[in-house]
């Protein structure tokens, strides 16, 4: 990339590469002290109470309460579909059937993505129990692990005072917060990714030290493992997005070509092989045409919306790239500060190095770069990288989520006080979410009585459409909110308070404090936001129309449960359910099991196969979407067998051969 071009990380770079400052000339921090790794005052090495700390207990610090908040909102809601009730049911099979190898969905093979967060799930799940709690768990932690590798990035950028700050943006964003809570590969993937990055930062800081430069290539071998247990994830991504820095980088840049080529070794070639490879030989041996399906149908399918078939509905690239906006909420209110601060420092670079003498621009062309322009550069590629990769796929909201870290550290920038903006760019984020208190105040004690409760059958939209972030808001009902009114009043008066304090501190230049209310503000409202998870979840789970047919039919050999959807949108029954599902009219070759090894075909049903099924003498459960439910009614009538309601909880509601002793169609005040 030309000076022209530079990234938007960078600051004063071009001006140390022309000798014009002593971070080039510093000896780089070994990552023990608070040294700050470019030329700073002491305000930099961090808030007063962190003086004398070693940046490892700084760190754990970090990682301590992200995992304590992360951790304790876990407990809540029940299991979600889609996603999350995938991962949990195959866990619960797995715990069931004592197998580590194959992960299974209602009997069947589930092996759309590797086994590495199965397998820290099992052991969750080993320790504590089949319980929501405990499937969450890991998730929680490598969340946690997430943003201390987003704070040990920072500190490598601008010292420890960005580091921490890094990480609480990263941990208080909306997005993350959300889509995290959600059992899903994602935030192991963003973690070893950042720790991937983070190996390539030491091994530049290592190459910079004649006393370090042997353990450069660690650090480059450390790299190849994060790669393959990202790999062992989620997929290849965890190995392509940093090669591709590596690749990128070392066209762009002959100072990267230098240093990246110790990085191409067998060694580390080999420790990825020994990590990635034992487990798809064995699958490969056990379920002959996995290797094959697996990777070019899931993930190169995937990658280049060519999978077959496709059963899932992405997001418009408009909609996607907008609704960052929201998910990197509130700090995307800094976003303005930020690229102020950054051009001020672009503009002054290139003004120190167009004043320097010929020979020194000479010199600098060439020149090792500090640290900090590298670790610059390099957060620079990878979100470019992430972004420009998606826009061949069928996007889903949370597809770019694995590079939110390096977002955090461009967004915490403006609170490290480095460089002095007007205090109005600071002000500004405070008074937005004090008046968006005041708003929600008066939304929920003011209009509150005009959520009124929705007609009969019109409680939500159906299941299949609300498969992303926003149509899952759209698709609730205003009777719906009734429930939020509380949870609406108490994250106003948050909002008021804390955008109130931040609004004082900034106006009087105390970043810290101002950060700090913001901070404290998002702690409360994400809080809040799993009490709201779980007041909505009979709207996005079936964990209440499970429970229902466990106890109207203990014995499962006894009856035969069916659910009008595709598996994913049912998929909570997997893990709350005693019994197998059958699938009503959804695609059969969705999944490797039926697709290529002819497995399962049993459990697909439509509505001619099942019509026998409902006249026989087993109790016949079968669970469809309300907006059918008139549809069913008339089909099932014909039979001598009158479908009956035995309950109904959200949008979905379950039909029964028979007459119920008590009927539970009452439905959850959340979903009025």
């Amino acid at each position: 990339m030309s000076a022209s071009a530079s990234p938007a990380f960078e600051d004063a770079a071009l001006p140390q590469r022309a000798g014009k400052s002593a971070i080039s000339r510093r000896k780089p921090n070994d990552g023990t002290s608070l040294a700050p790794t470019g030329a700073a005052t002491a305000e930099r090495c961090g808030p007063a109470w962190f003086q004398g700390w070693s940046v490892p207990a700084v760190g754990a610090l970090v990682f301590a309460l992200a995992a304590i908040f992360y951790v304790a909102n876990g407990v809540a809601p029940v299991i979600y579909d889609d996603n999350e009730g995938l991962y949990a049911g195959a866990v619960r099979e797995m715990q069931q059937q004592g197998e580590w190898l194959v992960p299974t969905n209602n009997g069947l093979p589930r092996i759309q993505k590797p086994i590495l967060t199965y397998w820290a799930m099992l052991v969750s799940t080993s320790v504590f129990g089949v319980n929501e709690f405990a499937v969450r768990m890991p998730n929680a932690l490598a969340t946690a692990a997430w943003i201390w590798a987003t704070f040990l990035i920072g500190t490598a950028l601008r010292g420890v005072r960005h580091g921490v700050m890094s990480a609480a943006v990263l941990a208080s964003m909306l997005g993350t917060f959300v889509f995290t809570h959600l059992v899903q590969p994602e935030p192991f993937l963003a973690t070893f990714l950042s720790l991937a990055v983070y190996c390539f930062i030491r091994a530049w800081q290592a190459n910079a030290d004649p006393d370090l430069a042997p353990t450069a290539g660690r650090w480059f071998l450390g790299a190849w493992a994060c790669m393959a247990l990202g790999s062992m994830s989620k997929g290849l991504h965890g190995a392509l997005y940093p090669m591709g820095i590596v690749l990128i980088s070392m066209v762009l840049w002959p100072q990267a070509r230098r240093f990246y080529r110790p990085f191409f070794t067998l060694a580390g070639v080999g420790i990825f092989l020994l990590i990635v490879v034992p487990w798809y030989v064995a699958l490969e041996a056990k379920l002959p045409g996995f290797v094959r399906d697996h990777f070019l149908n899931e993930q190169f399918g995937h990658a280049t919306n060519s999978r077959y078939p496709s059963t899932t509905r992405g997001v418009s690239f408009l909609a996607f790239y907008l609704q960052h906006l929201i998910f990197w909420s509130p700090w995307v209110l800094a976003a303005p500060a930020a690229l102020l601060i950054w051009w001020r420092r672009r503009t002054e670079a290139r003004k120190a190095l167009t004043d320097a003498p010929a020979s020194a621009r000479a010199a600098a062309a060439n020149a090792p770069w500090p640290l900090d322009l590298f670790v610059a550069r390099t957060l620079t590629v990878w979100v470019a990288l992430t972004f420009i990769s998606l826009s061949f796929s069928k996007v889903q909201d949370y597809y770019a989520m694995s590079c939110w870290g390096a977002v955090a550290l461009f967004l915490a920038w403006p609170w490290t006080g480095e460089v002095r903006v007007s205090r109005w760019f600071t002000f500004t984020p405070g008074a937005i979410l004090g008046i968006a208190g005041v708003a929600l105040l008066v939304l929920a004690l003011g209009f509150g009585h005009s959520f009124a409760p929705s007609p009969e059958g019109a409680a939500v939209a159906d299941t299949a459409n609300r498969d992303t972030f926003a149509n899952a808001l759209a698709g609730l009902p205003t009777g719906a909110w009734e429930s939020f009114i509380p949870l609406m009043i108490g994250a106003g008066a948050a909002m008021l308070l804390g955008g109130g304090a931040a609004m004082y501190f900034a106006w009087r230049q105390h970043l810290t404090p101002a950060f700090t209310a913001i901070t404290l503000v998002m702690g409360v409202m994400l809080s809040l936001a799993t009490c709201g998870f779980a007041i909505m979840s009979p709207n996005f789970s079936l964990a209440e129309q499970s429970r229902m047919i466990n106890q109207a039919a203990p014995v499962p050999a006894d009856a035969l449960v069916a659910c009008e959807s595709e598996q994913n949108v049912g998929s909570s029954l997997l893990f709350y359910l005693n019994h197998r599902v059958h699938w009503v009219n959804a695609l059969p070759h969705n999944d490797f099991a039926t697709r290529v090894l002819g497995q399962g075909a049993e459990l697909y049903l439509n509505t001619g196969t099942l019509l026998p099924h409902w006249v026989s003498n087993k109790r016949v459960f079968l669970i469809v979407e309300q907006s059918r439910q008139d549809f069913w009614r008339k089909t099932l009538s014909v039979t001598r067998k009158a479908p009956h309601v035995l309950g109904t909880a959200g949008s979905r509601v379950v039909l029964v051969n028979y007459q119920p002793a008590a009927v539970n169609a009452k439905s959850s005040g959340a979903n009025r």
